[in-house]
């Protein structure tokens, strides 16, 4: 293996698609598995349902998200807020 992992990140505009598709089929959920959350636009978009799942967990293998993630949250709460999305981050092995 040559290391690239392929990383795409999926566009909010594609999430949105998806979800509003599930709906339409009447799929609810009470917890959500994303296995490669990278940037977490999954994750986002299944906090913003009507109804969002009670559990969520994302898995990230490329350090640089979770880091990514570590920071936005000490900024977070360096201004004394809560990060707006994640339930669970991830951890690097």
């Amino acid at each position: 293996m040559s290391g690239d992992l392929g990383d795409f990140q999926t566009p909010p505009a594609l999430v949105d698609a998806v979800l509003l598709c599930l709906m339409k089929m009447n799929q609810h959920w009470t917890r959500v598995l994303e296995p490669t959350c990278g940037r977490g636009n999954f994750i986002k978009g299944v906090l913003g349902l009507k109804t969002p799942p009670r559990e969520i967990w994302g898995i990230e293998l490329q350090s640089h998200y979770i880091v990514e993630y570590i920071l936005l949250k000490l900024i977070y709460s360096i201004l004394g807020r809560k990060a707006p999305y994640y339930k669970k981050a991830a951890t690097a092995y």
